[in-house]
């Protein structure tokens, strides 16, 4: 995993070397359109060997640039140099977004477990309640 997450691409080219990260980190930052991504991660001494990792977003006009791959592998060479003791990294993806389900499956992201959400309109609670 280590060999993924110290290299990120901008764009994926078949034949393209890997960039470092830390030059891509400086790139990314030296763009004069560079905006202060966030995402959230919770780590727990509890349970110090899993990290959770999630809502890794990118604004809609920046999609396609890498960013995405960029600030997940960035964040979690950040979060491993900090907690050695680290061992499993979790996350969640829906099954429709398919710009990082292909990230995750690229930094060796394997199914751990699934669920389903489900969601109905107020109007449908409120009718099933009065009857």
């Amino acid at each position: 995993m280590n060999k993924i997450i110290n290299t990120v691409r901008f764009e994926r080219q078949p034949d393209d070397p890997p960039i470092p990260l830390e030059e891509t980190t400086n790139q990314m930052k030296s763009l004069p359109s560079f905006v202060d991504l966030k995402m959230w991660c919770a780590w727990n001494s509890n349970s110090p060997e899993i990290l959770r990792q999630n809502m890794t977003g990118v604004f809609p006009q920046f999609c396609g640039k890498g960013l995405g791959r960029w600030l997940k592998a960035a964040m979690l060479d950040r979060l491993l140099k900090l907690h050695p003791e680290i061992k499993f990294v979790r996350t969640t993806n829906a099954d429709t977004n398919a710009a990082m389900l292909c990230i995750n499956n690229e930094l060796g992201f394997k199914p751990y477990m699934s669920s389903i959400l489900w969601q109905m309109e107020i109007s449908q609670v409120l009718e099933y309640l009065n009857q």
